[in-house]
């Protein structure tokens, strides 16, 4: 046989390809390596600093009836709730807050914080809320000034399509019935057990962990996002992308009172959105995020 130079030129190409493909192009703690500088490159490069931020997720202490799972009141004023209020609101001054934010409208701040000046004066009852039995009480206890309102309304994606309607319309009334929807309901109901059966600090602490907050994310991701077709998204373009959106917003809140490395935020708010604004907040160049799990007991309740 005889070899000719293009073809010996084939072979040498293909036998160097090939031990590209099996030779690891880096060792493993090497790529880890690379994966470290270039997150440190971008904070050495950047004049952000970034503001530890510890995000509560809680439940509704007094009840809701506008959320979409709507829920009664906790009975959070018998004498055995509110002494684990206080024990909570101890925990949470290990964190040393330097601001205290509270799922309240912006434009309601002036409202809250005059509430609060009348708390701090001893001429106002704290109500059943979480806002008030949490927020007022531990930003009262580290001489706070007031309480910072984050909360925001999302926007709808125009036009806004009645989802049921367009099913029917379109033979697609079998995806408004997904299939997990018995599974969270399920749920739903053993939380509200627990909800009763744990005192407050355990309660806050499920809450809080990892897969609780990925149960809270996964709630929004069922089969009604799948109604539509190639150039129409109404289930996705819905009351999900409503509900995005209105967390987008919070965070954007959260930006705008961060005041960079001497600020510790402690945010107060819906589980709902501590599972969206967790995730945000972790790859944010702008916070530093730290688990509540710890001064709520169990540091490992999130693993």
């Amino acid at each position: 046989m005889t070899m000719t130079r293009d073809s010996g030129l084939r072979i040498a190409t293909s036998v160097a390809g090939l031990a590209l493909l099996v030779a690891p192009m880096a060792r493993a703690e090497d790529v880890a390596q690379l994966a470290k500088e270039l997150t440190q490159l971008v904070r050495d490069a950047s004049s952000a600093t970034r503001a530890q931020i510890m995000v509560l997720g809680t439940f509704h202490f007094a009840g809701s009836g506008t959320d979409d799972i709507k829920t009664g009141s906790a009975g959070m004023l018998t004498p055995e709730r509110q002494a684990q209020i206080a024990d909570v609101v101890e925990r949470l001054k290990a964190f040393r807050p330097t601001k205290v934010a509270v799922e309240a409208p912006k434009e309601s701040e002036d409202q809250i914080n005059q509430e609060f000046q009348a708390y701090r004066q001893g001429d106002f009852e704290l109500p059943e809320n979480e806002i008030h039995q949490l927020g007022f009480r531990l930003a009262k206890t580290l001489g706070h000034e007031k309480l910072y309102g984050i909360d925001a309304d999302g926007r709808w994606l125009e036009p806004r399509i009645d989802l049921e309607k367009y099913a029917r319309e379109h033979a697609q009334t079998a995806l408004l019935r997904d299939p997990a929807e018995a599974g969270f309901s399920a749920v739903l109901r053993k939380d509200a057990e627990l909800r009763r059966r744990l005192n407050l600090a355990e309660y806050l602490a499920l809450l809080n962990s990892a897969p609780v907050l990925r149960l809270h994310h996964a709630i929004y991701l069922h089969g009604k996002l799948a109604i539509g077709d190639e150039s129409r998204y109404p289930g996705a373009d819905g009351f999900v992308s409503h509900w995005y959106n209105r967390n987008l917003r919070i965070y954007g809140n959260l930006l705008r009172i961060s005041q960079g490395k001497d600020d510790r935020i402690l945010v107060i708010i819906g589980a709902g959105h501590a599972a969206i604004l967790r995730p945000l907040l972790e790859v944010s160049t702008h916070f530093e995020p730290v688990s509540p799990l710890a001064i709520l007991g169990h540091p490992e309740a999130g693993r």
